[in-house]
């Protein structure tokens, strides 16, 4: 196994179910994250 495949694997191992109530908590914190980042950087035009 190189790195990619094992970091892969990792990730695979602790991917969250979209559903779940630990994801729905990592998209509330993002999403605070991002309203904070946007209210101090007005003048900054984010790229998708």
């Amino acid at each position: 196994m190189n790195d990619n495949e094992y970091l892969q694997s990792v990730v695979a191992a602790h991917e969250l179910d979209e559903n779940s109530s630990e994801a729905a908590a990592v998209l509330t914190v993002k999403n605070d994250v991002e309203k904070l980042i946007r209210g101090k950087l007005t003048s900054a035009v984010p790229r998708e």
